[in-house]
């Protein structure tokens, strides 16, 4: 009898996966970027949701001739199981639950089980159980960058398995169980939405729409009136190693924060660094990627010169710079800066001293930001607050399964 990591319930026993399978074989590869006569559906990584169903939202297609005729169509009960990717993703399963008209690349695995002896969502759910779990991370073969499970190894792995009938109510029970959490997830990811909403209203709520009314003591003024010229970044190449100044590109931002331990280096003669050197401050406008994304320099904690891609506004005495990077993200500056329906692919100097901005008195300037920035530990804590109830969440799938294949449901 095979032997298994816990004693299981009584008419329960533990199978090597190879002995409860009809079939247990990879898929082919298709390594070109596009098939303009494809008419087959071939199923990748990426069609394999971490939930455990099928994501269709990506579709790849080949030429059907690739595929023998026997081998198109996917049927209910079908496991499919991503043998190679990332250390943290290989090993994610789906369950095919519809008949499918599909090839599959040769980074999944199909598993079709004996139907007199298994369910292929019982499988599935047992594999999905060792995912979680860090079986297959533990298991798996690294190469760099990515981790693989062969055939060989998965025909070894060994699950328990309760007889049909038992299996075909825990399932049951599982997917009702789990279709609650679905229903969670779904709510918290509205509640996600609502809270950038929340941040995007307050800032439209701030600052009026170019050419309406403003309160006493306000103007509207161009960028350009009240920053210095705009400044295009500096060409050079980035070095790994730490020869010159840290240099700043587009890639080097994130969520409006620069990671400073992963920028590069550059060589820069002293004349140039001088003309180029980033300080607190300075605004940074992308001028291409995320078209218009702005980054407010508040420290500069090395030698540091911003890339060619980047483009540095400089302000006058009479504009708070944290006001300015708050106006500059707000609908009325987006809308300037990328207009709806344009074909634009990216800004210019020309563009950002153009922008129409609403100018309060310095004080003011000062009490706006105050404001938004309470506001902004407000939506900070509340994206905390979903970051850990999708944590609970996904605690809540392990237990679930785990009790499972404990015999506990």
């Amino acid at each position: 009898m095979t032997e298994g990591p816990y004693k299981l319930p009584k008419g329960w026993r533990w199978v090597r996966l190879g002995d409860i399978c009809l079939v247990i074989e990879t898929g082919f590869a298709f390594r070109k970027k596009g098939a303009p006569d494809g008419d087959l559906l071939h199923l990748r990584p990426y069609n394999i949701g971490e939930d455990g169903a099928l994501d269709l939202s990506q579709r790849f297609l080949v030429p059907s001739d690739l595929c023998p005729a026997g081998r198109r169509t996917l049927q209910p009960g079908d496991v499919l199981f991503n043998n190679t990717n990332s250390v943290e993703l290989v090993g994610k399963t789906a369950l095919v639950t519809q008949p499918l008209q599909a090839a599959f690349s040769n980074h999944i695995t199909l598993l079709r089980t004996r139907p007199e002896q298994a369910q292929g969502a019982w499988v599935a759910l047992a594999l999905r159980a060792m995912w979680y779990r860090g079986f297959f991370a533990e298991r798996c073969n690294k190469w760099v960058g990515q981790a693989g499970i062969n055939t060989a190894m998965l025909r070894t792995f060994v699950i328990p398995l309760p007889p049909l009938e038992e299996q075909k109510r825990i399932v049951a029970k599982v997917e009702a169980l789990m279709g609650r959490v679905r229903e969670a997830r779904r709510l918290r990811q509205e509640a996600q939405k609502d809270v950038e909403r929340l941040w995007q209203s307050a800032l439209a709520h701030t600052f009026p729409r170019p050419g309406s009314d403003l309160p006493e003591g306000w103007r509207w003024v161009r960028l350009g009136e009240v920053a210095e010229k705009p400044q295009y970044g500096y060409t050079s190449s980035a070095l790994s190693e730490p020869i010159g100044p840290k240099f700043v590109r587009i890639t080097d931002i994130t969520s409006g924060e620069i990671d400073w331990n992963s920028v590069p280096y550059c060589k820069i003669e002293a004349k140039a660094f001088e003309r180029y050197k980033l300080k607190p401050g300075d605004l940074l406008f992308a001028r291409s990627g995320s078209i218009g994304a702005t980054i407010l320099i508040r420290e500069v904690p090395y030698d540091a010169v911003f890339a060619s891609y980047l483009i540095r506004v400089r302000l006058r005495e009479i504009v708070f710079p944290e006001f300015a990077a708050l106006v500059l993200k707000a609908p009325l500056c987006q809308r300037q800066l990328i207009p709806q329906g344009a074909a634009q692919k990216n800004i210019n100097a020309r563009v950002i001293q153009q922008l129409l901005i609403p100018l309060p008195p310095l004080e003011e300037q000062r009490r706006i930001v105050a404001h938004l920035q309470e506001v902004q530990e407000k939506i900070k804590a509340l994206k905390e607050a979903q970051a850990q109830t999708e944590a609970e969440l996904k605690r809540l799938e392990q237990a679930i399964l785990g009790k499972a294949f404990r015999g506990e449901l």
